[in-house]
């Protein structure tokens, strides 16, 4: 967390002799300060930004529609499941919770596939997760 947030603030250092405009409005700029005083504090940080929330971004995506093939869970919401990941995870409405908790077992640092994007009037969508552990150390 600390070397992101120390790479953050070199980028940002270029952005703003660039005379950006608005540049400390932009995500990555308060994700940033977010991530650097949760770093001061010792804790994991992987949240929306101020002013946004989840529920907001799955209703956009159309995952409140009962037919939607996705749905949000809670498993993450001490981040003990992942800590690189938000509290509420969208993720395939067939897996229950327990069988995710089984298999971010076997991805590097738990991250198990989740969705970051859905088209919300289509089924086009975009899930992020980590490489699989390998062998018989589950090492990479």
């Amino acid at each position: 967390v600390l070397v992101a947030a120390a790479a953050f603030g070199r980028f940002s250092a270029v952005v703003r002799e660039s005379r950006a405009p608005g540049f400390d409005r932009l995500f990555a700029a308060t994700h940033a300060a977010a991530l650097a005083r949760a770093g001061e504090r010792g804790g994991a940080f992987c949240d929306y930004p101020p002013g946004t929330s989840p529920e907001a971004e799955f209703h956009r995506q159309g995952l409140n529609n009962p037919l939607s093939n996705w749905r949000v869970t809670a498993l993450n919401r001490e981040y003990g499941l992942c800590a690189t990941y938000p509290r509420l995870l969208a993720v395939p409405r067939a897996v229950t919770d327990e069988a995710l908790s089984r298999a971010a077992a076997f991805r590097s640092g738990r991250r198990l596939p989740v969705l970051c994007w859905k088209d919300a009037f289509g089924v086009a969508s975009i899930c992020r997760c980590s490489q699989p552990l390998v062998g018989v150390a589950n090492k990479r």
